[in-house]
């Protein structure tokens, strides 16, 4: 059985490519605790495939606004870990949370 699953995988990534078999989630946690502690920090180290995992809190400052990435280089999922009213995106009353490309 495990050589089987071995060469499906291998054929996978042959049909289909890196990204699609080796997709990863990408931590973001403004505490300190994932990854790394911007969600733009997040999405720049994200490949196509990942998911960029935000943890709750309120994100501020530098590289928590003004978020974007071309959507033509690579196709990720940016999601909160819990749900929208645990994750806050605060511009503080300048900029945008999301350039969508």
């Amino acid at each position: 059985m495990k050589k089987m699953m071995s060469l499906v995988c291998v054929i996978a990534f042959f049909l289909w490519g890196e990204q699609l078999v080796c997709a990863n989630t990408v931590y973001v946690d403004c505490n300190g605790g994932g990854d790394y502690t911007t969600i733009q920090e997040g999405i720049d180290a994200a490949y196509d495939g990942d998911i960029v995992l935000v943890a709750d809190g309120t994100y501020t400052g530098a590289n928590n606004k003004n978020l974007s990435w071309d959507g033509n280089d690579k196709h990720i999922v940016i999601k909160s870990e819990n749900d929208y009213e645990s994750c806050i995106i605060d511009c503080e009353g300048s900029g945008n949370g999301f350039f969508l490309n």
